[in-house]
């Protein structure tokens, strides 16, 4: 796609959001007619998580003395959190059951045992922006999600959809589109790293905004902030500029 194809296309799609009255609405913007078809492999890899972990639940576990003040778990008096929220040694040792040697076994072998500490501290934390955090973002930003209190998901294909449509929002930024270098830069986004924080920041207003969206008093539940990610996830995908 050249840039003008994915300016069009983006506008598009965010018009069908603004003003998309109820979940159906959203769920019907994927279509043969943009392109945007939500792939059935996205949904088998990615299903909707219908637990919360919320920061009650961390606090209930403190006053049983399941954690620890320092957040530290015990399973049989084996510590399962190191203070750098990491596993210890201990637990990878212990007699799991057959679910968590599964489980474990597949973050083990993506190399995803340090994200753990990013995904507590998303968690926890009670800010309402990210600030401080300059690695596995969206480790820290599932954390927040998994608070089920009002946060999106945040990965790399939904921050680029959406920086493109704030940058071409302003029209005298886009005198030449096809030559806009800043244009290509975004549509080049990768991994989400520090610099992109602002980035996050502004679609994390955006979508928690309730001007921006034509769905009434509807609450803003994780059913919503899903429906979003799958748009956005797949707009993203599909004009990334490799």
């Amino acid at each position: 796609m050249n840039n003008t194809q994915v300016k069009k296309l983006v506008k598009q799609v965010f018009e069908s959001i603004n003003s998309a009255n109820s979940l159906n609405a959203l769920r019907g913007i994927p279509n043969q007619e943009n392109g945007l078809i939500i792939e059935a492999a996205k949904i088998d890899q990615y299903p909707k998580i219908n637990f919360s972990i919320t920061s009650e639940e961390i606090q209930n576990l403190k006053e049983i003395q399941v954690l620890t003040a320092e957040n530290l778990f015990s399973l049989k008096e084996i510590q399962v959190l190191t203070a750098e929220n990491l596993f210890s040694q201990d637990f990878l040792n212990s007699n799991l059951n057959s679910v968590e040697k599964i489980l474990l076994s597949i973050v083990w072998k993506n190399g995803d045992i340090l994200k753990i500490k990013r995904i507590i501290e998303g968690i926890i934390d009670d800010e309402d922006e990210f600030n401080n955090h300059s690695d596995s973002l969206v480790f820290y930003g599932f954390g927040r999600y998994l608070r089920k209190d009002g946060n999106p998901i945040i990965d790399q294909h939904v921050i680029r959809a959406f920086s493109i449509y704030q940058y071409i929002g302003n029209p005298d930024q886009l005198v030449n589109i096809e030559e806009d270098v800043e244009f290509q830069k975004l549509r080049k986004l990768d991994s989400l790293r520090k610099r992109d924080i602002s980035k996050i920041n502004n679609y994390i207003k955006w979508v928690k905004d309730r001007n921006n969206f034509n769905l009434g008093d509807q609450p803003r539940s994780n059913e919503f902030f899903y429906e979003i990610d799958k748009i956005l996830f797949s707009l993203g995908k599909k004009i990334k500029l490799n």
